[in-house]
């Protein structure tokens, strides 16, 4: 029924704003906004209590049902609801008077209705107040006034027409609010009704009611309380007396045990500590002696070997490299001067078949200068004395330069091999110097090496044998003061018996007190000697192990040491390959400057016969053809001209293959500049391993010595507090 009563009212107020706009669709836009402004403030109001009236709805929903039993599960009843009614409605119900919200902008917007229904009719006064005023100020006659005053007039129904929508809007929103609110309280009081009956177990007086029970129980049950504790208290007094009793037994034999447990711990701690620590002592020093001293013995032999080999290794090589030197140089002269004879008796060969050749001409020339005419003759016997005088004199300066150049190749081999004798003497002179320092300082390096481990043993032995004296200095020491400790606790236990039989029940309690501490104690002392020898034990343990582990660190050094040998010999052994493959090539180079040098004085012979053969055959022809002769001369002086130019090249090719095999010497020089560079590596890397060793047998021996004093050091302290301990129970 509200339902329908409510939309009624709704659609009237609706009803009511658009018949106010329509009558200003057309006529006046401002008033046709105005309108529509309070239309849509009138439906965002309606809207809101349509959702608070969903809500209201929702609780009276779920409080219609009515089951017999009151709720188990008040969230589960409480998701029926919509989430702002859920967390109020749950407060009602656990008893505290909290109100139903109610709408939030309804009630700002009925007020609101009414203030734009206000607004409206300002806007249309103000219309009316300016256009009367246009209209009196612009008007003379009557008529005029009246069609002026028309527009006033109907801003007069703009005024009342909005506030007419702005009333009656906000009325019936009024109303609508009201009916909603009516509702809610409607739905408030059920809530309350039920609340006894359906929501009692979430209620406070429900709460009230089950602490009220429960004190009742609780005083009920106080007198059997109290009948127990008293029976509990007696069977304690039975138990105390009990215990008191056993713990005075149990004392007597506990003193009795820990007097003689205390005094074998004494002397078997005392002898295994002296035992083992001596035993570990020598042992790692005998160890580190042995280790250090046959790796010095292998280092030392190793390195001397290794100079003996690449000595050795050197020395042949130079004598190798000289005696081919040389076994090349003397073969390279010989053929030289072979060559040069052959040359000087080939040379003088020609000269006589020229010679021969030139008196059988001179014959035929004879012979057939008869049938010519005499001047013929005088021509032909003047041409031929010139002929025979420049050849004379070109066969002797042939002849000269010959000479000239024989002593000059000569002089130039034997400086060459000069040089070269000298070069080969110097870098032999180097080597053996280069090889004299490298063994003076490796020995000078293993005998300083060699003399300052002996040292450093020196030293560890002595540093062992005061730790041996002071670890059986303070052994003896640690076994007076415990039986100096056991005496004391002799002495206080007997005056705690005599004090136990005067003082009864408190005396029992101050044994109770006395045993704890004594426990405590005994746990502290000894945890205070586990650890301390444990760490001894584990140390003089580890010392062996850290030697064997520096000694196989020592092992793989060597090893790739000596691997690194192998690489270095491998890489002298390819230098030496180099250097044979270039003596193969100055050898071949010579063969190859013996050939050319064959090929030239061949080609020379040939060059000269064919020269002999053609001038004799020119002069058998023609007699009066001297300049062809010259002619033929000149070629010939051309062609010993270019083999004194090949005689140069040949020269220059030695000086070459000279020069290189110098730079191949500078290589070798440099390869064994880095291979002492590398032995002086190896040593130093050697001295410096030992070092460590000894380094580390030192730290070790150190650490025994700390833990040995810090042993001390907490037997002292953990004595003093028991003494106190035991003064303050007396």
């Amino acid at each position: 029924m509200n339902k329908i009563v409510m939309a009624s009212l709704f659609a009237a107020g609706l009803a009511v704003v658009a018949w106010v706009g329509w009558g200003f669709v057309g006529s006046s836009s401002l008033a046709l906004v105005m309108t529509v402004v309070i239309g849509g403030v009138y439906v965002l109001g309606a809207y809101e209590l349509v959702q608070f009236r969903a809500a209201t709805a929702s609780l009276t929903t779920a409080l219609a049902v009515n089951p017999a039993e009151p709720l188990a599960d008040l969230d589960g009843w409480l998701v029926r609801l919509v989430p702002s009614l859920r967390s109020p409605v749950r407060q009602r119900i656990e008893g505290e008077r909290v109100a139903l919200p109610g709408p939030a902008l309804t009630p700002y917007l009925v007020g609101l209705l009414v203030m734009l229904g206000m607004l409206g009719t300002f806007l249309g006064m103000v219309i009316t107040f300016k256009g009367a005023m246009f209209a009196l100020e612009t008007s003379s006659s009557l008529e005029s006034i009246r069609s002026a005053l028309a527009a006033p007039i109907q801003g007069l129904g703009l005024s009342f027409g909005t506030s007419i929508a702005g009333v009656a809007a906000s009325a019936i929103l009024g109303l609508l609010s009201a009916m909603s609110r009516r509702e809610r309280l409607e739905a408030a009081r059920l809530l309350d009704a039920r609340v006894p009956a359906l929501f009692r177990p979430f209620s406070a007086a429900h709460r009230r009611d089950e602490m009220l029970l429960a004190f009742k129980t609780q005083a009920q049950a106080m007198p059997l309380i109290a009948e127990r504790l008293q029976d509990l208290m007696q069977g304690l007094e039975r138990r105390n007396d009990q215990l008191n009793q056993h713990l005075l037994a149990q004392q007597q034999e506990f003193h009795r045990e820990a007097a003689s447990a205390y005094t074998q711990l004494a002397s078997s701690v005392g002898a295994s500590l002296q035992e083992s620590l001596e035993t570990n002592a020598l042992r790692a020093g005998d160890a580190i002696r042995q280790v250090v001293e046959q790796a010095m013995a292998a280092m030392t032999q190793e390195a001397q070997h290794s100079h003996e080999r690449l000595r050795e290794t050197t020395d042949v090589q130079l004598q190798a490299l000289t005696a081919q030197w040389e076994g090349t140089a003397h073969r390279v002269a010989d053929t030289w001067t072979t060559a040069l004879h052959s040359y000087t008796r080939t040379q003088g060969g020609l000269v006589e078949q020229l010679g021969g050749a030139l008196q059988s001409v001179t014959q035929a020339f004879d012979e057939r200068s008869n049938f010519l005419v005499a001047s013929l003759r005088e021509l032909g016997v003047q041409s031929h004395a010139t002929q025979l005088a420049f050849d004379q004199q070109r066969l002797d300066g042939w002849s000269r330069s010959m000479e000239t150049m024989a002593s000059v190749v000569s002089a130039e081999w034997q400086r060459a091999g000069a040089q070269t004798a000298a070069q080969q003497q110097g870098v032999c002179q180097a080597l053996e110097a280069t090889t004299a320092q490298i063994t003076e300082r490796m020995t000078e390096q293993v005998t300083r090496a060699i003399g300052g481990a002996a040292a450093l043993m020196d030293q560890s032995d002595a540093l062992l044998r005061t730790r041996i004296e002071t670890e059986a200095q303070w052994v003896h020491t640690q076994g007076q003061r415990m039986d100096e400790l056991t005496a004391v606790w002799r002495t206080e236990l007997n005056s705690l018996r005599d004090a136990e039989a005067v003082r009864g029940q408190a005396a029992v309690d101050r044994l109770d007190t006395l045993q704890a501490a004594v426990a405590q104690h005994l746990a502290m002392l000894g945890s205070a000697l586990e650890a301390p020898l444990t760490r001894l034990l584990k140390t003089a343990a580890d010392v062996p192990q850290a030697a064997a582990v520096v000694i196989t660190q020592l092992r793989e050094e060597m090893t790739r040491l000596s691997e690194r040998d192998n690489v270095a010999l491998v890489e002298r052994t390819a230098m030496m390959a180099q250097l044979g493959t270039l003596l193969n090539s100055v050898s071949e180079a010579a063969i190859q400057q013996r050939a050319a040098v064959e090929t030239l004085a061949g080609s020379a012979v040939q060059a000269l016969e064919h020269a002999g053969q053609q001038f004799g055959r020119v002069l058998r022809e023609q007699a009066g053809t001297v300049g062809d002769v010259a002619v033929h001369v000149a070629a010939s002086a051309v062609e010993l001209a270019s083999l004194g130019e090949s005689f140069s090249r040949g020269v220059d090719l030695f000086s070459g293959s000279n020069e290189k095999l110098m730079e191949s010497m500078q290589s070798i020089e440099q390869a064994i500049g880095q291979s002492m560079s590398r032995s002086d590596e190896q040593l130093a890397y050697y001295v410096a391993q030992a070092r460590e060793v000894i380094d580390l047998s030192i730290s070790a021996q150190q650490g025994i010595v700390e833990d040995l004093r810090r042993l001390h050091g907490s037997e002292g302290s953990v004595g003093r507090p028991a003494m106190a301990s035991l003064g303050g129970d007396a």
